[in-house]
């Protein structure tokens, strides 16, 4: 798994972004992706679910987008028009614009259930 981390908080955080099902995303639904590319905080870029279910390397299915992501993006995350986030942005394939992917929340949901659950954090 990419560009996650589970983090132990003292403090009560004021706001939070809920998860969403991944599962329930339909190729050609709207999407923002929030990100920090080349340094420039909180930039926001729209697009559409082009494909579900990408096979990825050790990963496993993965969402296509063609939101625009650049370095930088990697990590961001990925928002449905509900405003749940539905994945985390994290690559890009060079000289393919808009052609870029993220990891369904779904998936990010159980392996951060198995860090939580393990004696490894």
């Amino acid at each position: 798994m990419f560009d996650l981390a589970l983090l132990k908080i003292e403090k009560e955080i004021e706001s939070h972004v809920k998860f969403g099902d991944s599962d329930t995303l339909k190729q050609g639904e709207k999407v923002v992706a929030i990100g920090n590319p080349v340094g420039l905080t909180n930039t926001v870029t729209s697009g559409v679910v082009s494909s579900l279910d990408r096979p990825f390397l050790q990963i496993g299915n993965i969402i296509q987008i063609d939101a625009a992501l650049n370095p930088g993006n990697s990590g961001g995350a990925l928002i449905n028009s509900d405003g749940y986030l539905v994945g985390i942005a994290f690559a890009g394939l060079e000289n393919f614009e808009n052609l870029n992917f993220a990891i369904p929340s779904n998936l990010i949901l159980s392996v951060l259930f198995r860090l939580y659950n393990s004696s490894i954090i």
